[in-house]
């Protein structure tokens, strides 16, 4: 790789493809090294996997309680299909689609704890026990985008 093709800020050392500017160096699919050795790279992608693949199953349990309920069954599908394409935006490494999952997801989980104590109240135990489930996996999943591992992911932009 010729080094013109590549400028890296003093002040931070990151370094930027000018002929990508969009790409993230060391994102999925990428095919740029951030300079971090292969092998912390490959632990910071698997830790950002995972933590998508744990909210992309929530988000399975979420349209299954959706589905279930019988409310709002087209939203919940129109939802559903958008956190996929804003997952793998999260993927892509995109730190806008970090940011808003980020949000999205506590004001997600913050919903289902409400809706949670409205099931719970009206005597639905067991479905309020899944929906807070569900409100505690959302919640994991935005505290560890937040943090390392997964925030070094997203460092290089």
């Amino acid at each position: 790789m010729p080094i013109e093709k590549y400028t890296a800020s003093i002040n931070t050392g990151k370094v930027r493809n000018l002929e990508k500017p969009g790409v993230v160096p060391g994102a999925i699919g990428s095919g740029i090294s951030d300079g971090a050795s292969s092998t912390e790279t490959e632990k910071v992608r698997l830790a950002v996997m995972i933590i998508v693949g744990i909210h992309g199953f929530v988000s399975l349990l979420s349209l299954i309680s959706g589905l279930l309920t019988g409310n709002g069954i087209v939203a919940t599908i129109i939802r559903t299909l958008l956190t996929a394409a804003l997952l793998y935006q999260v993927l892509q490494g995109k730190n806008w689609a970090r940011w808003v999952t980020v949000v999205l997801t506590i004001l997600a989980a913050l919903a289902f704890l409400l809706g949670a104590l409205a099931v719970i109240a009206l005597g639905g135990t067991g479905i309020g026990i899944l929906i807070v489930l569900i409100a505690v996996g959302y919640l994991a999943c935005a505290i560890a985008l937040l943090v390392p591992p997964a925030s070094k992911y997203f460092d290089a932009r």
